[in-house]
């Protein structure tokens, strides 16, 4: 009787597969991951930004019903409007309709404008969603600027309404 010439791999082509896949996922894993974390910054980013536009909102509604939120002080020795309020503040009033989550993964933060009589507004803000925070920031810089991403703080409230430096 005769026996069949199977066809197959054998155990060292398999286990050379093997070890190049693995290879390959040493060398390609960092590479990704890094892209993901770039990806996940840049969406934190984007968030400022929109933030920093709700704001905006924010303030020409307030500055049009004469509210008494916007606070008189002197911003760069030139006298200026202030607003400052928290992520909370601006989701209760209607203005934010993201949901802010809560504890330590939820978005915590203040956005601050300081409206010169003459010039332009400058907008600042600080906030965090727990996983990255972005310190004290005028808007202008917020793609400048590094996010970090330890000794997040638990809280971030919004500077007296003195003028900023």
């Amino acid at each position: 009787m005769r026996m069949k010439n199977l066809q197959g791999f054998t155990l060292m082509e398999l286990l050379v597969v093997i070890v190049i896949l693995a290879l390959l996922i040493a060398f390609a894993a960092p590479q990704v991951l890094n892209l993901l974390e770039s990806g996940q910054q840049d969406t934190f980013r984007n968030e400022a930004k929109s933030m920093i536009s709700i704001m905006e909102n924010a303030y020409a509604a307030k500055s049009m019903s004469g509210s008494s939120d916007i606070k008189a002080g002197t911003c760069n020795g030139v006298s200026c409007r202030i607003l400052c309020m928290t992520l909370e503040e601006l989701k209760n009033q209607g203005y934010l309709d993201k949901d802010l989550g809560s504890g330590a993964t939820g978005w915590k933060g203040y956005v601050r404008v300081e409206v010169p009589v003459t010039g332009a507004a400058i907008y600042y803000i600080s906030i965090t969603n727990g996983t990255y925070y972005l310190p004290k920031v005028e808007s202008d810089d917020i793609d400048s600027t590094e996010i970090v991403s330890n000794n997040i703080p638990s809280s971030i409230t919004c500077p007296t309404q003195a003028a900023s430096a």
